[in-house]
Protein backbone atom coordinates (compact mmCIF):
# COMPACT_ATOMS: atom_id res chain seq x y z
CA UNK A 1 0.00 0.00 0.00
CA UNK A 2 1.59 3.46 -0.84
CA UNK A 3 1.15 6.00 1.79
CA UNK A 4 2.06 9.88 1.52
CA UNK A 5 3.54 11.42 4.14
CA UNK A 6 4.80 15.19 4.38
CA UNK A 7 6.61 15.82 7.45
CA UNK A 8 7.44 19.32 8.83
CA UNK A 9 8.53 21.38 11.59
CA UNK A 10 6.95 23.60 13.36
CA UNK A 11 8.09 26.39 11.21
CA UNK A 12 4.96 25.21 9.10
CA UNK A 13 2.70 26.75 11.13
CA UNK A 14 3.58 30.74 10.21
CA UNK A 15 0.77 31.02 7.08
CA UNK A 16 1.99 27.58 5.16
CA UNK A 17 -1.87 26.35 4.21
CA UNK A 18 -2.47 23.00 2.29
CA UNK A 19 -5.28 22.46 0.60
CA UNK A 20 -5.48 18.70 -0.22
CA UNK A 21 -8.34 16.39 -0.15
CA UNK A 22 -5.98 13.98 0.17
CA UNK A 23 -4.94 14.89 3.24
CA UNK A 24 -6.66 13.21 6.21
CA UNK A 25 -4.30 12.75 9.37
CA UNK A 26 -2.01 15.30 11.11
CA UNK A 27 -0.08 14.05 13.96
CA UNK A 28 0.90 16.63 16.47
CA UNK A 29 3.90 17.65 18.19
CA UNK A 30 4.32 18.49 22.01
CA UNK A 31 3.97 21.77 21.66
CA UNK A 32 1.75 24.88 23.44
CA UNK A 33 -1.70 25.68 22.81
CA UNK A 34 -1.12 28.79 20.23
CA UNK A 35 1.32 26.45 18.25
CA UNK A 36 -1.49 23.47 17.98
CA UNK A 37 -3.93 26.07 17.24
CA UNK A 38 -2.16 26.63 14.19
CA UNK A 39 -0.83 23.57 12.94
CA UNK A 40 -4.10 21.91 12.58
CA UNK A 41 -5.08 25.40 10.92
CA UNK A 42 -2.61 24.63 8.15
CA UNK A 43 -4.43 21.94 7.09
CA UNK A 44 -7.46 23.70 4.73
CA UNK A 45 -10.73 21.67 4.45
CA UNK A 46 -11.93 21.41 0.79
CA UNK A 47 -15.78 22.19 -0.29
CA UNK A 48 -16.04 17.89 -0.52
CA UNK A 49 -14.61 17.68 3.34
CA UNK A 50 -16.07 17.75 6.26
CA UNK A 51 -13.59 15.87 9.10
CA UNK A 52 -9.49 15.29 9.62
CA UNK A 53 -8.28 13.23 11.66
CA UNK A 54 -5.70 14.49 14.51
CA UNK A 55 -3.56 12.78 16.68
CA UNK A 56 -2.36 13.78 19.92
CA UNK A 57 0.64 13.69 21.14
CA UNK A 58 1.06 12.04 25.00
CA UNK A 59 3.26 13.44 27.22
CA UNK A 60 4.66 12.18 30.25
CA UNK A 61 4.61 14.76 33.63
CA UNK A 62 8.49 14.49 33.70
CA UNK A 63 8.56 16.15 29.63
CA UNK A 64 6.68 18.32 30.61
CA UNK A 65 8.75 19.53 33.85
CA UNK A 66 11.86 19.74 31.23
CA UNK A 67 10.16 21.78 29.07
CA UNK A 68 9.12 24.14 31.70
CA UNK A 69 12.63 24.53 33.67
CA UNK A 70 13.96 24.92 30.13
CA UNK A 71 11.46 27.70 29.77
CA UNK A 72 12.54 29.54 32.95
CA UNK A 73 16.29 28.90 32.36
CA UNK A 74 15.39 31.00 28.94
CA UNK A 75 13.76 33.96 30.91
CA UNK A 76 16.61 34.14 33.48
CA UNK A 77 19.23 34.06 31.02
CA UNK A 78 17.41 36.72 29.13
CA UNK A 79 17.30 38.93 32.16
CA UNK A 80 21.09 38.67 33.03
CA UNK A 81 22.34 39.20 28.97
CA UNK A 82 19.79 42.20 28.80
CA UNK A 83 21.98 43.94 31.25
CA UNK A 84 25.43 42.12 30.77
CA UNK A 85 28.85 43.65 29.01
CA UNK A 86 28.43 40.91 26.47
CA UNK A 87 25.44 42.18 24.60
CA UNK A 88 27.46 44.80 22.26
CA UNK A 89 27.59 44.66 18.50
CA UNK A 90 30.60 42.55 18.69
CA UNK A 91 29.17 39.92 21.02
CA UNK A 92 26.19 39.24 18.66
CA UNK A 93 28.33 39.12 15.67
CA UNK A 94 30.59 36.69 17.21
CA UNK A 95 28.36 34.86 19.08
CA UNK A 96 29.59 35.31 22.10
CA UNK A 97 26.40 35.13 24.12
CA UNK A 98 25.21 31.23 25.07
CA UNK A 99 23.12 29.80 22.93
CA UNK A 100 20.21 29.65 25.42
CA UNK A 101 19.76 33.21 24.61
CA UNK A 102 18.23 34.04 21.44
CA UNK A 103 16.27 37.57 22.04
CA UNK A 104 18.69 39.49 20.55
CA UNK A 105 19.11 41.11 16.80
CA UNK A 106 20.47 43.69 15.05
CA UNK A 107 18.95 46.70 13.69
CA UNK A 108 20.32 49.86 11.68
CA UNK A 109 19.82 52.79 12.74
CA UNK A 110 19.09 56.02 11.28
CA UNK A 111 22.79 56.83 11.18
CA UNK A 112 23.45 53.18 9.55
CA UNK A 113 25.06 51.52 12.11
CA UNK A 114 23.56 48.66 13.27
CA UNK A 115 22.96 47.70 17.38
CA UNK A 116 21.78 44.99 19.23
CA UNK A 117 18.23 45.10 19.96
CA UNK A 118 16.41 43.08 22.49
CA UNK A 119 13.24 40.80 21.48
CA UNK A 120 10.50 41.83 23.75
CA UNK A 121 7.95 39.57 21.48
CA UNK A 122 10.56 36.30 21.54
CA UNK A 123 10.21 37.24 25.46
CA UNK A 124 6.74 37.34 25.81
CA UNK A 125 6.62 34.03 23.84
CA UNK A 126 8.96 31.41 26.46
CA UNK A 127 6.67 33.49 29.16
CA UNK A 128 4.01 32.66 27.78
CA UNK A 129 4.91 29.16 26.94
CA UNK A 130 6.58 28.36 30.64
CA UNK A 131 3.22 29.53 32.17
CA UNK A 132 1.26 27.34 29.38
CA UNK A 133 3.39 24.06 30.82
CA UNK A 134 2.93 24.91 34.53
CA UNK A 135 -0.64 25.29 34.10
CA UNK A 136 -0.33 21.60 32.42
CA UNK A 137 1.75 20.27 35.20
CA UNK A 138 -1.39 21.31 37.94
CA UNK A 139 -3.23 19.21 35.92
CA UNK A 140 -1.09 15.79 36.47
CA UNK A 141 -2.45 16.17 40.52
CA UNK A 142 -5.76 14.39 39.11
CA UNK A 143 -5.24 13.45 35.68
CA UNK A 144 -2.17 11.03 35.60
CA UNK A 145 -0.47 10.83 31.82
CA UNK A 146 -3.25 12.45 30.20
CA UNK A 147 -3.26 15.31 30.82
CA UNK A 148 -1.79 17.25 28.52
CA UNK A 149 -4.37 16.07 25.83
CA UNK A 150 -6.87 17.30 28.44
CA UNK A 151 -5.55 20.89 28.38
CA UNK A 152 -5.05 20.54 24.58
CA UNK A 153 -8.97 19.57 23.74
CA UNK A 154 -10.53 22.18 26.55
CA UNK A 155 -8.27 24.91 24.52
CA UNK A 156 -9.73 23.84 21.37
CA UNK A 157 -13.14 23.91 23.15
CA UNK A 158 -13.76 19.98 22.32
CA UNK A 159 -13.49 18.29 25.72
CA UNK A 160 -16.88 16.67 25.28
CA UNK A 161 -14.46 14.40 22.59
CA UNK A 162 -11.87 13.32 25.98
CA UNK A 163 -13.99 9.86 25.88
CA UNK A 164 -13.38 9.11 22.27
CA UNK A 165 -9.69 10.07 22.49
CA UNK A 166 -9.41 7.54 25.50
CA UNK A 167 -11.28 5.11 23.85
CA UNK A 168 -8.43 5.19 20.69
CA UNK A 169 -5.73 5.72 23.19
CA UNK A 170 -6.91 2.60 25.46
CA UNK A 171 -6.85 0.40 21.88
CA UNK A 172 -3.83 1.98 20.77
CA UNK A 173 -1.88 1.06 23.80
CA UNK A 174 -3.40 -2.66 23.53
CA UNK A 175 -1.38 -2.79 20.35
CA UNK A 176 1.31 -1.78 21.14
CA UNK A 177 1.39 -3.31 24.37
CA UNK A 178 1.29 -6.60 22.16
CA UNK A 179 3.77 -5.51 19.65
CA UNK A 180 6.04 -4.73 22.73
CA UNK A 181 5.60 -8.56 24.02
CA UNK A 182 6.54 -10.11 20.36
CA UNK A 183 9.49 -8.16 20.24
CA UNK A 184 10.81 -8.34 23.92
CA UNK A 185 10.10 -12.33 23.57
CA UNK A 186 12.19 -12.42 20.74
CA UNK A 187 15.02 -10.69 22.35
CA UNK A 188 14.71 -12.83 26.17
CA UNK A 189 14.53 -15.93 23.23
CA UNK A 190 17.92 -15.01 21.82
CA UNK A 191 19.65 -15.21 25.12
CA UNK A 192 17.99 -18.93 26.20
CA UNK A 193 20.70 -21.25 26.77
CA UNK A 194 23.36 -18.51 25.08
CA UNK A 195 24.30 -16.70 28.57
CA UNK A 196 26.20 -13.56 28.44
CA UNK A 197 29.26 -13.56 29.63
CA UNK A 198 31.08 -10.13 30.30
CA UNK A 199 34.41 -9.52 31.20
CA UNK A 200 35.19 -6.07 32.60
CA UNK A 201 37.95 -4.39 30.86
CA UNK A 202 39.30 -1.17 31.71
CA UNK A 203 36.35 -1.11 34.85
CA UNK A 204 33.83 -1.41 32.02
CA UNK A 205 31.53 -3.77 30.98
CA UNK A 206 30.42 -4.14 27.20
CA UNK A 207 28.12 -7.07 26.40
CA UNK A 208 25.44 -6.60 29.28
CA UNK A 209 25.60 -3.30 28.95
CA UNK A 210 24.52 -3.24 25.11
CA UNK A 211 21.36 -5.68 25.86
CA UNK A 212 20.33 -3.33 28.48
CA UNK A 213 20.47 -0.78 25.58
CA UNK A 214 18.12 -3.50 23.34
CA UNK A 215 15.90 -4.16 26.46
CA UNK A 216 15.86 0.05 27.35
CA UNK A 217 14.75 0.61 23.59
CA UNK A 218 12.01 -2.31 24.16
CA UNK A 219 10.75 -0.47 27.34
CA UNK A 220 10.98 3.25 26.05
CA UNK A 221 8.64 2.63 22.77
CA UNK A 222 6.13 1.78 25.37
CA UNK A 223 6.60 3.76 28.09
CA UNK A 224 8.20 6.65 27.05
CA UNK A 225 11.19 7.03 29.73
CA UNK A 226 13.95 5.16 30.25
CA UNK A 227 13.63 1.56 32.56
CA UNK A 228 16.85 2.55 34.80
CA UNK A 229 18.89 5.80 35.04
CA UNK A 230 21.78 4.53 35.02
CA UNK A 231 21.37 1.69 31.76
CA UNK A 232 24.08 3.76 29.91
CA UNK A 233 26.52 3.40 32.85
CA UNK A 234 29.04 0.70 31.26
CA UNK A 235 30.85 0.59 34.90
CA UNK A 236 27.91 -1.32 36.26
CA UNK A 237 24.83 -3.32 35.56
CA UNK A 238 21.36 -2.70 35.85
CA UNK A 239 19.58 -5.19 38.67
CA UNK A 240 17.96 -8.34 37.49
CA UNK A 241 14.88 -6.69 39.37
CA UNK A 242 14.40 -3.79 37.18
CA UNK A 243 14.14 -6.45 34.15
CA UNK A 244 12.16 -9.02 35.69
CA UNK A 245 9.63 -6.58 36.72
CA UNK A 246 8.83 -5.18 33.35
CA UNK A 247 8.89 -9.13 31.97
CA UNK A 248 6.43 -9.65 34.81
CA UNK A 249 4.48 -6.91 33.46
CA UNK A 250 4.47 -8.45 29.96
CA UNK A 251 3.43 -11.75 31.16
CA UNK A 252 6.27 -13.70 29.60
CA UNK A 253 7.18 -16.73 30.73
CA UNK A 254 11.03 -15.60 31.44
CA UNK A 255 13.26 -14.32 34.09
CA UNK A 256 16.65 -13.17 33.93
CA UNK A 257 19.74 -14.01 36.15
CA UNK A 258 22.97 -11.83 36.70
CA UNK A 259 25.45 -13.25 38.49
CA UNK A 260 28.19 -11.50 40.83
CA UNK A 261 31.06 -10.61 38.89
CA UNK A 262 33.89 -13.23 39.40
CA UNK A 263 37.09 -11.85 41.15
CA UNK A 264 39.34 -14.74 39.30
CA UNK A 265 37.84 -13.77 35.87
CA UNK A 266 36.23 -9.99 35.84
CA UNK A 267 33.45 -11.71 34.34
CA UNK A 268 29.62 -11.02 34.89
CA UNK A 269 27.19 -13.66 33.60
CA UNK A 270 23.26 -13.03 32.47
CA UNK A 271 20.92 -15.78 31.67
CA UNK A 272 18.00 -15.40 30.52
CA UNK A 273 15.96 -18.55 31.60
CA UNK A 274 12.69 -19.88 30.60
CA UNK A 275 9.71 -20.43 33.66
CA UNK A 276 8.32 -23.55 34.28
CA UNK A 277 5.25 -24.12 36.21
CA UNK A 278 7.89 -25.44 39.29
CA UNK A 279 10.09 -22.31 38.83
CA UNK A 280 9.46 -19.45 41.09
CA UNK A 281 9.23 -15.79 39.91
Amino acid sequence: MSVKVLIATTVIYNGVNIKDSELKNVVLPVVTMPVIKQLIGRKRMTDSENELNVYFPLSSQSDIKKRFRRCVEKILSSLHERNSNLSGIAAVWNQLIPDSFSFMYVMPTQFNNLVPVFSTLAWSKVHYDAMFYLYTLRHYQYESDTAYVSVLLKGLNISDKMDSVMENYRDSQKDAQQRTKEVLQALLKRYVNNPIVDKCINGEYNLIPDFTAEFNRIYKELKRENFDRQWKNRKRTVSAGKFNSFIEEMELPYRIEIESKDSGTETKKLSVIPKTKNTSS
